[in-house]
């Protein structure tokens, strides 16, 4: 599964969390169950304003606050 914020894509993955690529600059990060997801295993990833929620197989959701870069550079 896949979701835009700003200038990153979030890419969810079955067994290797969700990464998110950063269009600007070309930088990967990664999130991950050892970074504070509920599983490793994304269904879902839907973002709305600051925040992103993450669906999971097995785990239910998470909700993270993410604020866009926009909003940081204020």
């Amino acid at each position: 599964t896949l979701a835009r914020h700003d200038k990153e894509i979030w890419v969810g993955s079955t067994g290797h969390g969700i990464r998110i690529y950063n269009r600007e600059n070309g930088e990967i990060k990664s999130l991950r169950a050892i970074e504070g997801l509920s599983s490793n295993d994304i269904s879902q990833i839907k973002i709305e304003g600051n925040f992103a929620w993450i669906g999971f197989l097995e785990q239910g959701i998470d909700v993270m606050y993410r604020p866009s870069a926009l909003n940081q550079a204020k």
